[in-house]
């Protein structure tokens, strides 16, 4: 909701939660904890930035993880995979890290 924009705000990520068959289910106050503890946690593993006047944006690992749909879990450890892979490579370049990830020998697809 924060990738895509429409809870930016702690305002409008009431309004948000409000419209959701979560929030008529178990209630704002509980649902109201389990979001700002969300929040929490994506602010500290800096899937989110939060501002002075608590303005949510997505940072760039944030929206990294959302585009290709996975779990911020998942989106997490592949992340933490790469950066590892990245320490352990001697490259020359960026162009070298695209090329050792790039699969040559498939033959459906011509890779120019």
């Amino acid at each position: 909701m924060i990738v895509i924009k429409p809870a930016t705000s702690k305002l409008a990520t009431r309004d948000y939660i409000r419209s959701t068959l979560l929030f008529y289910t178990i209630g704002y106050e509980k649902l109201g904890d389990l979001v700002k503890s969300t929040l929490g946690d994506f602010a500290a593993k800096e899937l989110i930035a939060v501002d002075s006047v608590s303005t949510y944006g997505a940072t760039r690992l944030g929206k990294s993880i959302f585009t290709p749909s996975f779990t911020p879990e998942d989106g997490i450890f592949i992340h933490e995979g790469l950066k590892r892979a990245v320490q352990a490579f001697v490259m020359d370049g960026e162009m070298h890290f695209l090329y050792m990830f790039t699969p040559i020998q498939t033959p459906q697809v011509d890779i120019n």
